[in-house]
């Protein structure tokens, strides 16, 4: 959950994300990874959460009807009635029963309505609003009333003509039918969405910087007391609540560890206490970009010119942007723009550092990826090489980033390995890509990069692995 604006105090807003998570874990079985998964798709928008799971609302109306024993002779509407009932107009009602969703009941010369229809039409609403085609609705009210055709002869024999005798029938039928649809259209919702997150969603996937940016893993964290360095600054904070280092140094090991989405909390938070502060609202800016926000990511940083972090990481959101849309054409139109902005990334580049080592290493790999046509590539590899060697050289020691060599190491080497493996002719002198490989893998055999690094071996040396 987002974190309290104030310590101890939780709103109603983070009460209710409360609820759905004791309704996703007990109800749905899912795990807390999947579900904050779910949270972060969603961008933590309650409402469009519990449209997912219907609490509270329609799957407690429809089958209020069934748990309270209430027969459906009990309340009938006229057309117009249940139009209002369920916000439609009377057109989209006669849509539903030409669609055989729903029937009314015969009063005379006119039609009348039970609650089960009304909560029928309510249900299909919500999905169509859910993004849910209006055919399947009309094909899960067929089965239903297919597998209700079944039962009855199978209870009844051949009278088929009990339907239209016993009230009663048409009231099970209409009980069965919304019951069919509340099932039908949860299970179908829910896991559609969380499939989507096991297997992982491509359209997100293509539009983060995961694979462009290392990410430690756990045991690297660990390994290199990242965690406990965190806590060990937070409870300084306590007693130094206005100490700005304090709050730049927790925002640069959140980032430096990987936590996006605890770092751009953070980050909004420190920046409340320091407004005009330039590095926290840069170190932001990135944070949203990390973790997938590319919108706000690129609002924060267009208003920092000439930092050269802000450059760079704008120019890798606008080149995974365009890649994302699998098109050579807009690849191509936004390189204009990646160029600019690396420009400006390396006018501002440090002589030294652990900023200057970073931002040459992206600067590098973006130019090496650019199209050729922009005649970059053959510098952009120079530029990753040159700051790879003096990686092997030089040991940038930074007290508040434990394990940035090796953290800076892994990326340098990783995205070298890519553009050689993409671009470079193998005669082309430069690092041995088993060096490479083996380096990221050394270094942290749990991430990501380091299982791309073996698959890229195995794919090299024609290996299978399991």
């Amino acid at each position: 959950m987002p974190r309290s604006a104030a310590r101890g105090l939780y709103s109603t807003h983070q009460l209710r994300l409360l609820e759905q998570i004791r309704i996703l874990r007990d109800d749905h079985n899912l795990p807390l990874d999947v579900i904050r998964g779910l949270f972060e798709r969603f961008d933590f928008d309650v409402d469009r959460i519990e449209s997912i799971t219907l609490t509270d609302s329609l799957c407690k109306r429809v089958t209020s009807f069934v748990d309270s024993g209430q027969l459906l002779a009990a309340e009938t509407l006229s057309e117009r009635e249940l139009a209002d009932r369920v916000n439609v107009d009377v057109e989209r009602v006669r849509h539903y029963v030409d669609a055989r969703v729903v029937s009314p009941l015969r009063d005379g010369d006119s039609a009348r309505y039970s609650g089960y229809d009304v909560a029928t039409i309510a249900l299909c609403e919500h999905g169509v609003a859910l993004g849910i085609p209006f055919d399947s609705f009309r094909k899960i009210a067929s089965y239903v009333r297919i597998e209700f055709d079944l039962e009855h002869a199978a209870f009844y024999g051949d009278e088929r003509n009990l339907a239209a005798a016993n009230p009663l029938v048409n009231v099970f039928v209409r009980r069965e039918i919304a019951r069919g649809f509340v099932q039908s259209v949860l299970h179908a919702t829910t896991q559609r969405h969380v499939r989507e997150l096991l297997e992982g969603n491509p359209e997100r996937r293509s539009t983060t910087l995961d694979d462009v940016v290392y990410r430690p893993s756990d045991p690297f964290i660990r390994a290199h007391g990242i965690a406990a360095r965190i806590e060990q600054l937070r409870d300084e904070l306590r007693d130094a609540a206005d100490d700005r280092q304090i709050w730049q140094n927790i925002a640069r090991l959140l980032l430096h560890s990987g936590a996006y989405d605890e770092a751009t909390f953070f980050l909004e938070e420190s920046l409340q206490r320091f407004p005009r502060d330039a590095r926290l609202a840069c170190a932001l800016g990135r944070a949203l970009l990390l973790r997938g926000d590319y919108e706000r990511g690129q609002q924060q940083l267009a208003a920092l010119a000439g930092d050269g972090h802000a450059a760079v990481f704008s120019a890798l959101a606008v080149f995974r942007q365009a890649r994302a849309a699998d098109s050579a054409e807009q690849v191509i139109a936004a390189g204009a723009e990646v160029v600019r902005l690396i420009d400006v990334a390396l006018a501002a580049l440090p002589s030294r550092g652990a900023s200057g080592v970073e931002i040459a290493t992206l600067s590098g790999w973006l130019m090496a990826s650019l199209p050729r046509a922009y005649g970059r590539r053959q510098a952009g590899l120079a530029l990753l090489r040159d700051t790879f060697s003096k990686l092997d050289r030089e040991r940038p020691v930074d007290a508040a980033l434990p394990g940035l060599r090796e953290r800076q190491q892994i990326n340098a080497a990783y995205l070298l390995l890519d553009c050689m493996q993409e671009h470079v002719d193998p005669a082309t002198s430069g690092p041995d890509p088993e060096r490479l490989r083996g380096l990221v893998c050394r270094l942290d055999p749990a991430s990501r990069f380091a299982e791309t690094a073996f698959l890229m071996h195995s794919r090299a040396t024609g290996r299978e692995r399991s």
